[in-house]
């Protein structure tokens, strides 16, 4: 996942879900990039469910690309507050299968689940039934289609689309 560590996003249900993950798939690891005022409080979170060794701390990185390189899954677990869900459109744009959270922004994205699996938002077990099956289904999202459905959020495509709303 990659995010701020505040509260408009939703570390917590993510981390709630992992002992489940890695229960079903022992090899599953979450690496977390990103850092804000909620770092200490979501490391705190990991050693009260024991996951130490599954959640790895990245902190703010540039190396972003090549680390989805080495993702099978990528997990966006956020709130009804999530603006855009532009980091679910870069995921989809480098090929990655992904789950997220059912709230209007992610939902847009992911063309109501067509392009990634949807998780009840704030739903722990539901969440962890959706990497579980992306993980052991090796959920492959990439395809034609869903690589012309990004052509929307070109910033040319947007920025047009935003001057014909407003005039």
């Amino acid at each position: 996942m990659v995010a701020t560590l505040e509260s408009h996003k939703d570390h917590a249900t993510l981390l709630q879900a992992m002992p489940e993950v890695v229960a079903a798939v022992p090899n599953a690891r979450l690496w977390l990039v990103g850092e804000g005022s909620l770092r200490e409080a979501l490391q705190k979170e990991c050693l009260s469910l024991d996951l130490n060794g599954t959640v790895t701390f990245l902190g703010s990185r540039r190396d972003v690309p090549a680390l989805l390189g080495q993702c099978d899954v990528f997990v966006f677990s956020t709130t009804e507050q999530e603006g855009m869900g532009t980091v679910l459109i870069e995921a989809m744009a480098a090929g990655m299968a992904v789950v997220a959270s059912d709230v209007p922004a992610c939902r847009e994205v992911l063309a109501d689940g067509r392009w990634g699996r949807l998780s009840v938002a704030g739903n722990s077990s539901s969440l962890a039934n959706e990497l579980v099956f992306s993980l052991l289904n090796h959920d492959k999202a990439d395809s034609d289609d869903r690589r012309d459905s990004l052509h929307k959020y070109l910033p040319a495509r947007m920025m047009a689309a935003y001057l014909a709303a407003v005039s």
